[in-house]
């Protein structure tokens, strides 16, 4: 508990256990027990808009349960993609490692171990669109959520994320919480960030290929419009490879022929290769009126592959047995503009409207129709679909 919240003697009583209890000085005691703003940390006094309709209000005044993640704290984890960073750091955020099937392309998160498709996703305050991806099996069977990893972090000032259901006052796709995404409007500041990772050789695993290499491009600049307008842009790429946490399979041993190698890798990450766009634009049109746009768009090709399917499987076409993939080739958009004024001196207005989309062919590789091979002797070995999801916002009068 913060000192800042204790009684004045219950604040003197612990600064003395402190010293009793250590070797640090009345100032080191004295440093530690300051309030969070004193300390560099200025989280606790961060205005927040998240889970309450009253302007000014900060984190610690607000009766909702809202912490307050920084663009400084977010990239500290090292992480380059929204998801990964919020799950180092939300301890009610969950996201797991695989899911299954296209699920594993398309990570979806949970809070409160409630469905993907029960948290309330914004960007700055404004709804944000569903993935067209439905999770068929493993952890988030039949929920489709919002897709974090569309959004560049880089275009990321804070993130708000209230830990309570917020049902009464945004719906009933708030019930586990609300993550509040919102993005820069520095005007003047830029950033380029260059990264690369991979995994090194296992020991107990021998396989020298699909070390999960990740190379990660970040850009983001501001830009004045006029003298009190700003322009932020975001510009993220990001390209990683397969790993591979597979064994050697028992039926190929036992089968006694020559092996594919290591073979189940459906235990490991998929590849992808995303681009992300972000911007956040506001312009003054008079002395209580401002006219803003923000949105995102994203390009994302990824690959996982499958378990592996029996050299008996499909003999005449795979004697070797065979592991097939499954892809999307997905484009994701979004895009808000509204108008925004006071009346009445405390009273505030906005007026808005969003459209946002995501589309994606979905294609599965190395594979095979068991029954078209059995009643033709033939199959195709490749498949294709497509998925698609729209969602746009009516004007809405707050």
């Amino acid at each position: 508990m913060n000192a800042l919240f204790l009684p004045e003697k219950n604040r003197l009583s612990l600064i003395i256990s402190v010293l009793l209890l250590s070797n640090i000085s009345l100032a080191s005691a004295q440093e530690l027990l300051a309030p969070a703003e004193a300390r560099g940390g200025s989280d606790v006094e961060t205005l927040i808009v998240t889970g309450t309709r009253e302007r000014g209000t900060s984190a610690r005044e607000s009766s909702s349960p809202v912490d307050v993640i920084s663009a400084e704290t977010l990239k500290a984890t090292g992480q380059v993609n929204l998801i990964d960073g919020l799950s180092k750091l939300e301890p009610s955020f969950y996201v797991p490692a695989r899911s299954g099937d296209v699920g594993n392309l398309t990570r979806q998160a949970q809070i409160r171990q409630l469905g993907p498709n029960q948290t309330l996703v914004l960007i700055n305050g404004k709804r944000r669109h569903q993935t067209a991806i439905v999770n068929a099996s493993a952890t988030f069977a039949g929920a489709t959520g919002v897709d974090l990893a569309q959004i560049p972090v880089a275009a990321i000032e804070r993130i708000e994320v209230l830990k309570d259901g917020a049902a009464a006052q945004y719906g009933t796709d708030a019930i586990a919480g609300v993550i509040n995404v919102i993005l820069k409007s520095d005007k003047e500041n830029g950033v380029l960030n260059i990264d690369y990772g991979a995994y090194g050789a296992s020991d107990i695993n021998p396989q020298r290929e699909d070390k999960g290499e990740n190379r990660h491009i970040a850009v983001n600049n501001g830009f004045g419009l006029g003298e009190e307008g700003y322009l932020n842009l975001s510009l993220e790429w990001t390209d990683k490879d397969h790993t591979n946490n597979s064994g050697q399979h028992p039926n190929i041993e036992a089968a006694n022929i020559n092996s594919p190698g290591w073979v189940n890798r459906i235990a490991g990450e998929p590849a992808y290769e995303l681009f992300t766009l972000g911007f956040n634009a506001g312009i003054k049109i008079g002395d209580d009126l401002e006219l803003y746009v923000f949105g995102t768009a994203g390009q994302r090709e990824a690959v996982a592959q499958q378990n592996f399917r029996r050299y008996n499987s499909a003999p005449a076409i795979y004697p070797k047995g065979y592991v097939p993939s499954i892809g999307i080739d997905e484009t994701d958009y979004a895009l808000t503009t509204g108008i925004e004024g006071k009346f009445l001196d405390d009273g505030h207005w906005d007026l808005s409207t969003t459209y946002g989309a995501d589309e994606a062919d979905v294609l599965v590789k190395n594979s095979a129709n068991l029954n078209l091979l059995a009643d033709t002797g033939n199959t195709p070995k490749i498949f294709t679909t497509a998925l698609s999801i729209t969602a746009s916002g009516r004007p809405i009068w707050i």
